[in-house]
């Protein structure tokens, strides 16, 4: 089984293939993601109590304020709902 999916995080989306998943936003007050190719690897992180996708070399991926990539699915005024 082939568990190998590509992530691309631009334009404030993230998206599974060529498929929109959610919205995205950098946390930890980062101003951006640096563009380039990182491997993804799922953990659990004892920072956040939680599995969570890791970014290796940029950060936590997940719908927490407290990781360096937000994801949601709602915009809001002050950006991405998680």
């Amino acid at each position: 089984m082939n568990n190998v999916h590509k992530l691309t995080i631009r334009d404030g989306a993230l998206y599974v293939g060529n498929y929109f998943f959610c919205y995205a936003e950098t946390g930890n007050e980062r101003a951006s993601i640096p563009p380039g190719r990182f491997e993804v690897i799922h953990e659990f992180s004892h920072v956040h109590r939680e599995p969570l996708l890791n970014a290796i070399g940029i950060g936590w991926i997940g719908a927490s304020t407290e990781c360096d990539i937000v994801l949601g699915r709602v915009r809001g005024v002050r950006g991405v709902i998680p």
